[in-house]
């Protein structure tokens, strides 16, 4: 956990500094990702074949996953690595918020706590 964080942490610093276009950036990400996918599978022997439904969402999730650090990449070029990542992180939580008011249903006051130790984390 303290390696991904910390690689969560500087993946802004490494993106501006390596001077690579994102889309190199991202590629090479996926790259590395997968080869280490790959290598978690077959050391743990747990691949098991996805039904054709199974890998429609996983093309999906993939692009979803893609077009996000693409544009996460290519907000730091226009704010900064300190907003774009801010950003990125308190608007799952802008969202939520968003969807309950226009929505009208209310926020469930069980959830409250924990949205908020999660924005001061």
């Amino acid at each position: 956990m303290v390696l991904a964080m910390a690689l969560s942490g500087t993946i802004g610093l490494l993106v501006v500094e390596s001077g690579l276009p994102v889309l190199w950036v991202v590629w090479l990400r996926c790259l590395l990702g997968g080869l280490g996918l790959a290598a978690w599978l077959l050391w743990s022997s747990t691949w098991t074949r996805p039904s054709r439904r199974e890998a429609l969402w996983l093309l999906l999730g993939a692009a979803a996953l893609i077009a996000n650090w693409l544009c996460l990449f290519r907000a730091y070029a226009y704010s900064g690595i300190a907003i774009a990542t801010v950003v990125y992180h308190v608007q799952p939580f802008v969202l939520l918020l968003l969807a309950a008011v226009l929505q009208g249903a209310p926020l469930p006051l069980a959830r409250l706590p924990w949205l908020v130790l999660a924005l001061v984390g």
